[in-house]
This record gives structure tokens, sequence and C-alpha cells, in this order.
């Protein structure tokens, strides 16, 4: 467990390179994926659309999975803005706008698909809060960046087609039924310098550590608001939909 707050945190990083709600759900509000033993079923972000299965977004899918793998999570779900997945389903390079990303964090020694059945979600969130302050995100985002070589090198053609720089960290902004983290990066992506902020979102659902992280251009301060706010209702929709 010790390693879940490192993991999340290395994995925002790797990310970067790459409001309607009806209480009563159906099959169609939500997207089924396995952890473990428990399937978990995870709601669609507002205005966002599914990665699909067009040659392009099985580039990006597979370009995140590995990302994941090496940073220690299986990716669950990805969600993009829907103009830049028509731009992909065209073959055209995008530069994605806003998107989430949907992990559960891998732990164990060899790490696997663990899940926690007798631990509290209050006593998870509040060791993962106590180990939020004792990163070094300077070397979270220099092992992100050897990460994204990998991946973009196999996937993209060029190790450098996505990197990260100069972490701003937001630290802890909420805590309610997930731990609520922010920070701002400097991406380059497509010869483009882009701030993109992150608010990055753990809590545990039925025993399963999970993470996900909603991503936006970074241009002024409300942003932040704005953007916690849509992270911490996607939380509630996930512990009303499982």
């Amino acid at each position: 467990m010790r390693k879940l707050t490192a993991t999340l945190c290395l994995n925002l990083a790797v990310l970067l390179g790459s409001i309607s709600y009806i209480s009563t759900t159906s099959a169609s509000d939500f997207y089924q994926s396995r952890f473990g033993q428990v399937t978990l079923n995870l709601p669609y972000p507002s205005t966002l659309c599914l990665l699909g299965h067009s040659p392009g977004e099985q580039v990006l899918r597979k370009h995140q999975i590995l990302a994941q793998r090496k940073s220690g999570n299986k990716l669950l779900a990805m969600w993009i803005d829907c103009d830049s997945q028509r731009r992909i389903k065209n073959g055209v390079n995008a530069s994605l706008e806003e998107w989430v990303i949907v992990v559960g964090g891998l732990t164990g020694n060899p790490k696997s698909e663990r899940v926690y059945p007798r631990l509290s979600p209050d006593k998870y969130l509040d060791l993962f809060a106590k180990k939020y302050g004792k990163l070094s995100l300077e070397k979270i985002g220099d092992q992100a960046n050897k990460i994204l070589d990998k991946a973009n090198s196999l996937y993209f053609g060029d190790k450098n087609a996505a990197k990260v720089y100069e972490p701003i960290n937001l630290g802890v902004l909420s805590i309610g039924d997930s731990v609520n983290v922010g920070m701002i990066f400097n991406m380059r992506a497509n010869e483009i310098n882009r701030p993109t902020l992150i608010i990055m979102s753990s809590l545990l659902i039925e025993g399963v550590p999970l993470h996900h992280y909603f991503y936006t251009e970074y241009k002024k301060k409300s942003n932040v608001k704005n953007l916690l706010s849509k992270s911490k209702y996607y939380t509630a929709k996930i512990i009303h939909s499982n």
C-alpha cells in the first residue's frame, strides 16, 4: 500500500504524454471493466467520448496500456474530447483538449491486481493523504519521461513525441470520498508547449485501489476549481454506480 501514492503521481506524469447524470443507472450509463475478481462500473464523464477502435485510437490505447503497466497500473478506461476523437479517426494528428483516464493500482511483489476488501475506504484515504507529501515530483517526472521514451518510440516512432517538464504541485486540494490532488505540468507534444492541469483522485472501491485523472489545458486559476468540481462529482458517480 505504501507505493500507491508514488504510483499515482508517476502515472499522472506518464499520461500527460499521450453534466448530466441520472441516479437510476442502466447498462448504457457506464463502461464495465474488470480488476482482479471485481467488475467495476465506470460512469461516462460528461461531454467526453469513450476511446474507440479506429486505427489511431488503437495506437493511443496501446501506448497508454504500456505506459500504465510500466508505472504500476492497469488501464481500465479512457475518454477524450469528441472533437479530438473525430480528428484521430480521420487520421489527423490531434492534441487532446480534455481527457479522463481511469486505472487500477497494481500492488504486491510482483505487482498484480490485488484487492483489499478488509481495508476501509476511510483508512485508505488517510494513508494516501499522509504519503503524498513525502514524494519527490522531480524524480517522478524524470522516471515518467523514461517510461514515455519507450512508449513513444514503440507506438509513435519518436521517443521525444511527448515530454513533461516543470511540475507545479498544487497539493491535496480536498478529501471527501476521494483524495483529490492537483498539479500543473508543462507538456510538449507535436512540437508545441502547453501548460496542462491535472486533478488526480484516488479512492478504494470494492477493495480496488482506483485512480482517475482529469486533464485539461491550463489557462487561468479558475480552471483548478472547475476541474476539481468535475473530478469530485465523478468520484460520486463511481461510488453510486458500484
